[in-house]
C-alpha cells in the first residue's frame, strides 16, 4: 500500500518525461510530506488531534521506516504541542546536507516498509 507521501510524489511526476517536476520551494514540499506523514499516523491510529494538539493514541511503531521515525519523534517529544508545531518539527526531519533529494528523503523506504 503506497503511503501519503508516495501518492504525492507520483503526482509529481512528468507524464511527458517521466522526471519529477519541481516547480516549488523545498521548504514547501518538505511542509506537504510532513503533512502526508502525519496523516498516515493518524490514519494508522497513532496519533489524533483537536482544535489545539496532537494527541500520541498508540506509541507502538508500524514496522514503516517512513512513519516510525516520526512516531518515535513524536512519542519522545514534548507533550501538549499543536499539530502546527508537529508540522514543523517533522517538515525540518529532512537534513538538506546529507540528503539533497527531498524525493528520496520523504520516500525512501528500507527493508521493514510494507
Amino acid at each position: 500500500m503506497l503511503r501519503f507521501a508516495e501518492e504525492i510524489l507520483l503526482l509529481l511526476v512528468n507524464e511527458q518525461h517521466g522526471g519529477i517536476d519541481i516547480n516549488y520551494p523545498p521548504h514547501l514540499l518538505d511542509h506537504v510530506f510532513a503533512g502526508a506523514v502525519l496523516m498516515d499516523l493518524a490514519l494508522e491510529n497513532r496519533i489524533d488531534t483537536d482544535l489545539d494538539h496532537l494527541i500520541l493514541v498508540n506509541p507502538e511503531p508500524l514496522g514503516d521506516s517512513l512513519l516510525d521515525p516520526v512516531l518515535a519523534d513524536v512519542v519522545g517529544g514534548p507533550a501538549n504541542k499543536s499539530s502546527g508545531f508537529w508540522l514543523e518539527r517533522t517538515a525540518r526531519r529532512r537534513k538538506p546536507a546529507s540528503t539533497p533529494n527531498w524525493a528520496t528523503a520523504w520516500t525512501s523506504r528500507g527493508p521493514t516498509a510494507s
